[in-house]
């Protein structure tokens, strides 16, 4: 969970103007993590990570990509999105329609809540705020906002709906804005974190196409970037006017975006086994990685040590010097 210390550091991240758009991507590290395939990677604050699976477990590894917990059946179906508190807390959801908090006790985590029938349909994403809601959204076309009580639990707050299937959520705090989205379907809400009660819907951007959780990406200080329409574009919008102001063709349907801040740069992966890597001023191409996987590619994450860790339907994780 992102304090706000670390949204400022993002910010001054975005705002720096001496990027250098380095290009030479080289592996470093092969990790069989799972026995499916792998839907997301997320990051403790302490440097650890951790990873989920179709394979219904979660895996958690070190800074030297050691495993050091594997929850085997932590879902009764694909885990499909974490979001981490703290190196102690995290929350999980699956497709079996439930949200589940792990709390660590001693050396291992063991679960703390399970919220059954959390939606009546898949969970597709979730995420954390910086004063502890939590946010998730399911093919339902539900978005649930919810309110932690006495002793890390966690009840339903508020609903908001789309009229297709949501796939990805990204909560702006500095900005206010709360986005949405899913088929054929962006929304925009204003949202005050420290006053939920007024969430208020802004505007809805019809020309865009999520399938995927991990879409829906910041570039810097304004603008986001989304799945297009025809499935092999991105499109990048406007965070103060929600408007689109570029759309960039892409050779494949996009399963994963994400922006390395500091580098200016933006990794897309999808439904091919190659690796593009793009700049976010300009929106230029800068280098492709052919084959990076040996499957499709859903999603890219950048570790504490730097480096990125890319993971698929190859069962693998990837980690990228950069």
């Amino acid at each position: 969970m992102k304090n706000k210390n670390e949204i400022e550091i993002i910010k001054n991240k975005i705002k720096n103007k001496n990027q250098l758009f380095k290009t030479n991507l080289q592996i470093t590290t092969i990790i069989k993590a799972h026995n499916d395939n792998i839907t997301s990677i997320a990051n403790f604050p302490n440097g650890n990570f951790i990873s989920l699976s179709w394979d219904k477990s979660i895996k958690i590894f070190d800074k030297l990509y050691r495993t050091i917990q594997h929850i085997e059946n932590a879902h009764d179906d694909w885990v499909r999105s974490v979001a981490i508190e703290n190196d102690t807390f995290f929350i999980t959801c699956s497709l079996d329609c439930s949200i589940k908090s792990w709390f660590k006790n001693g050396n291992l985590f063991q679960n703390h809540q399970i919220i059954k029938k959390a939606h009546i349909l898949d969970i597709n994403k979730i995420i954390l705020s910086s004063n502890g809601y939590l946010f998730s959204c399911s093919d339902d076309r539900k978005l649930k906002i919810w309110k932690k009580k006495d002793n890390n639990m966690y009840e339903s707050f508020k609903c908001l709906e789309h009229s297709t299937k949501i796939y990805s959520l990204l909560l702006i705090e500095d900005k206010n804005k709360l986005i949405s989205t899913g088929h054929y379907e962006t929304k925009f809400w204003d949202l005050d974190i420290n006053n939920i009660n007024n969430i208020k819907f802004i505007k809805n951007i019809d020309d865009t196409y999520c399938e995927c959780r991990n879409v829906l990406n910041r570039m810097d200080e304004d603008k986001v970037i989304i799945g297009g329409k025809d499935k092999s574009s991105l499109k990048i919008i406007s965070i103060s006017t929600q408007n689109i102001i570029y759309t960039i063709s892409i050779p494949f349907q996009c399963l994963g975006i994400r922006t390395i801040y500091d580098k200016g740069v933006f990794f897309v992966g999808g439904y091919r086994r190659d690796l593009l890597i793009f700049r976010c001023d300009n929106y230029e191409m800068i280098q492709k990685v052919n084959n990076a996987h040996d499957e499709y590619i859903e999603g890219i994450t950048e570790l504490s040590n730097g480096f990125i860790a890319t993971h698929g339907w190859d069962h693998n994780i990837k980690i990228w010097q950069f």
